[in-house]
């Protein structure tokens, strides 16, 4: 979680999630689930508002992201995406069973001023 003033555009977005390895820190010891999944949500909310962060405005955007209950937050970013205000999400989609490989992860840019996804890459 963090934020920045970076201006990513869709390579760089792509580049991002290919280069970095993902993983949530104990997830390999939860029950994925709702009450997980709500639990991640709160914590990066919580987070964004300590940075300085519109809470609500992550919390709205991570909330319609991660629609199902298997779908994990792993990552927040506050930035802008060609020149908009936006959130940088990735989001594990693989579920209750671990797999290795990128092919779960999907990177979501979330535009804040159009609450859509602006763009999106990945499993």
């Amino acid at each position: 979680m963090k934020i920045s003033s970076n201006n990513y555009n869709r390579g760089e977005i792509n580049e991002f999630l290919k280069s970095t390895g993902w993983k949530l820190e104990g997830a390999e010891t939860q029950t994925y689930g709702a009450e997980f999944r709500d639990r991640i949500i709160s914590s990066m909310a919580d987070e964004a508002a300590r940075l300085g962060g519109d809470s609500g405005e992550l919390r709205e955007c991570l909330e319609i992201l991660s629609k199902d209950e298997y779908d994990i937050p792993l990552y927040a970013e506050r930035a802008k995406f060609e020149g908009k205000d936006a959130w940088i999400i990735i989001i594990d989609r693989r579920g209750p069973v671990l797999k290795g490989g990128l092919q779960h992860l999907r990177v979501y840019v979330w535009g804040i001023r159009d609450r859509k996804v602006l763009y999106s890459a990945g499993g």
